[in-house]
Order: structure tokens, then sequence, then C-alpha cells
């Protein structure tokens, strides 16, 4: 089945990819929170490429970290962005949110994240002195910033701070 070019690219667009232009128009994957990610694909400027084959269209699913079905139900509109972006966190080809854990000892606030860190849980007291919370940031700066300006959603607040 064929797919008009200007009907992926609305799509596409539609459904949190950000559109570059170029040589081709290319479309990179934007989380629900605004997170850039390492998902794209990209269509042509040529006339012969008005309407997508079904190889094409199963080459720019495989960009997207679909499968032609799957590409071709987010052209359709039943597959809506949020099943898009749960789909790209169970492949993986998406990071999820990262898991910060702050321990709050005495006043003192310290940031514990899921790339090496998350281990020294052990350090807290029962988990007592535990907040947790499943955000996105860019960086561990960015997290920092965000925990320290209150702008934070805690899953629990156990401590008393």
């Amino acid at each position: 089945m064929q797919l008009e070019r200007s009907d992926i690219e609305a799509a596409l667009e539609k459904k949190g990819f950000v559109r570059a232009e170029g040589d081709h128009s290319f479309f990179t994957y934007h989380t629900i929170r605004g997170a850039k990610t390492s998902v794209w694909t990209k269509t042509s400027h040529g006339t012969g490429y008005k309407t997508i084959g079904d190889k094409l269209v199963g080459a720019m699913a495989r960009q997207c970290g679909l499968i032609s079905p799957q590409f071709k139900h987010l052209v359709a509109c039943p597959l809506g962005r949020g099943e898009l972006e749960s789909i790209l966190l169970a492949s993986g080809r998406i990071a999820g949110a990262r898991e910060i854990v702050v321990l709050i000892r005495g006043g003192r606030k310290t940031i514990y994240d899921r790339t090496g860190h998350l281990r020294q849980l052990s350090e807290f007291s029962e988990k007592k002195d535990a907040k947790i919370s499943r955000e996105t940031w860019v960086d561990e700066a960015s997290a920092k910033k965000a925990f320290f300006d209150g702008s934070v959603t805690w899953l629990n607040d156990t401590s008393s701070s």
C-alpha cells in the first residue's frame, strides 16, 4: 500500500517529529516532554516521491523504531503520540525518565541518579529519607536545578524536609 508523502509528513509533525529542511526533509522525534531523541526519518523533495511505496515505507518505519504496520497506523492516525512513545520506550529507542533519589540528612540534600549512583541507596536509613521522582532531564545539572528550584514532581514524599 502506497502512502502520500504529504500525509506522512503531516502525521509525523502531528505526532512529535520536528521538521528540518535540507537536501531532504528530516524529521526528528521529540518526546512529549520536549526532549530531542535520536529517532528520525526523512522524505525526499523529488517529484518522483510524492507517493511512497512499501519498500520505502518499511525503511522509514525502521528508522522510526517501528514495523511497517505500526508506521502505517501512525500515518492513518490510530496510533497516537502516547502509544508511539510507549513503543519507543519499550524498544529502547528512547530513554525513559531518569530515576532521581534525594537524600536529605541534617539539612543537606544529595542527589543520586540511575547513571551509576543509585547503588548508594543503601545509605538511606530504611529508605525513609528518600524522595523519588521519575522525570526526564537532559543531564544531571538540569536535574539538580529542577530539584533546588522546587519544580520536581515526587512519586513519594516520605521524608520530613
